[in-house]
């Protein structure tokens, strides 16, 4: 069954959800609260419970000449108990077969098992992030950082990506993946892009940077400052000499949208993992 979500519903999908992943129970309970009034769940009944689940959350595939509406898989769950027995790929091909307005599909495997598993359904991969690590350099940067708005997020996000094929997401969605860890990096007082950041000890981790590129030194310098750090670990879009990883795995309904869109290799940028 495939329905929007119902709050009466959702203690069995806690408890699916906790059972598989291991989250805490105020996470699920915060991105229900975020997105349960736009979302589709799709869910196996047996024995009386809720045994097998998924969720469908809007997005768009943006690319320099179209864009198309879109679903992203989020959280694909069964119990243990009553999993190979097909419960999580039947859930996926009634997605598949929606018929509504949105022609992609879109996921993050988890795994390569998981790869493999989504690739036997129809699932190519199509998204790719790219990393790199920086060492603080001894130039003086010439931007400043201070906290953003998801405001300002998502209108220099678009900016920022406007020429690259990437996963629009919409101020709701950027305001819960990226929660506060998010600096504005501003060039004589202009907002020239921003980045989101994990900090661990030592280690600082910027995990979706979107600069100028004759910035991107600059403002990594004036992180570097910012949070006392000689190095930093970066996931960004496509910057020469880095490594490029697969991140995530499409499914195109019709071959109009195929052929348009398959040449593409998309930036897909933080998500809900």
């Amino acid at each position: 069954m495939i329905k929007n979500f119902d709050k009466n519903d959702s203690s069995e999908l806690i408890h699916l959800w906790r059972t598989c992943f291991g989250d805490e129970k105020e996470y699920i309970e915060s991105f229900f609260k975020s997105f349960g009034d736009r979302i589709k769940v799709a869910f196996r009944r047996e024995d009386g419970r809720i045994v097998s689940a998924l969720y469908c959350l809007p997005a768009k595939l943006a690319s320099a000449e179209n864009t198309v509406d879109a679903w992203y898989i989020y959280a694909v769950a069964t119990l243990p108990e009553y999993r190979k027995r097909g419960f999580a790929s039947g859930l996926i091909e009634e997605v598949k077969s929606l018929k509504d307005e949105k022609p992609a599909l879109f996921l993050t495997p988890s795994n390569e098992k998981n790869r493999a598993f989504y690739q036997s359904l129809g699932f190519s991969d199509s998204f790719y992030n790219y990393s790199f690590e920086h060492n603080k350099t001894k130039n003086v940067p010439e931007v400043v950082l201070r906290e953003a708005t998801h405001e300002e997020l998502f209108s220099i996000r678009e900016s920022c990506l406007e020429n690259i094929p990437h996963v629009s997401w919409d101020e709701k969605h950027l305001r819960f993946a990226f929660g506060n860890n998010v600096l504005t990096a501003l060039e004589n007082g202009r907002m020239a892009g921003y980045f989101h950041y994990e900090k661990y000890a030592d280690n600082l981790v910027i995990d979706e940077i979107c600069v100028d590129n004759k910035l991107l030194e600059d403002t990594l310098n004036a992180a570097c400052k910012f949070f006392d750090v000689k190095k930093v670990k970066v996931c960004t879009f496509y910057v020469e000499n880095c490594c490029k990883n697969s991140k995530g795995m499409i499914y195109y309904k019709f071959d109009s949208v195929c052929k348009e869109f398959s040449k593409n290799q998309f930036y897909l940028g933080l998500n809900l993992e």
